[in-house]
């Protein structure tokens, strides 16, 4: 089995807004649209930055005005994927980030959008499900440990940490 590509997931043509919008009209929009945040772009369609929801919420709180360019305050992009990236290298690099959604690059233009849950339909529903499956669709991150650890047991792996014992339901 091939493993998929970003471009056969991604949402094409993500919401996108100009740097001159004001903050306003893009909270709407994200709200509207139940965003987690939204990208800027150029005219011409190159990603220049993202304004999360929490940016919107911060400048709220601290009751500054707020009716402003969304450019006064978008941040820059520091994770993008591309339409032929591997969906398994991408879950190995949402793995060790905090975004919800990646935006696709082509060409320096915005062509699509990427989401930790698309990521992980298409492995369970495609990568996964083979029990036979070939060595280069096997997660090159992960390898999982003998046992879990407890707080008060030492990671067989440096890198595996958990701060409470895991308890399963126990089957019927």
């Amino acid at each position: 089995m091939e493993t998929p590509t970003v471009s056969e997931i991604m949402q094409s043509v993500p919401l996108s807004l100009l740097p001159e919008t004001s903050s306003l009209r893009a909270e709407k929009i994200l709200l509207l649209c139940q965003l987690p945040e939204v990208y800027v772009t150029s005219s011409e369609g190159s990603l220049l930055g993202v304004v999360p929801d929490y940016i919107f919420l911060k400048n709220r709180i601290i009751e500054r005005e707020i009716d402003r360019p969304i450019s006064e305050f978008m941040l820059p992009v520091r994770l993008i994927a591309h339409p032929h990236d591997n969906i398994l290298k991408l879950a190995c690099t949402l793995r060790e980030h905090i975004h919800q959604r990646v935006p696709v690059i082509d060409r320096g233009l915005l062509v699509g959008m990427v989401t930790r849950h698309s990521v992980l339909r298409t492995l369970v529903e495609t990568v996964l499900e083979s029990h036979d499956e070939p060595a280069e669709n096997k997660l090159p991150c992960v390898t999982p440990p003998t046992s879990i650890p407890t707080p008060h047991m030492k990671p067989e792996r440096e890198d595996v940490r958990h701060r409470s014992t895991l308890s399963l339901p126990e089957s019927t």
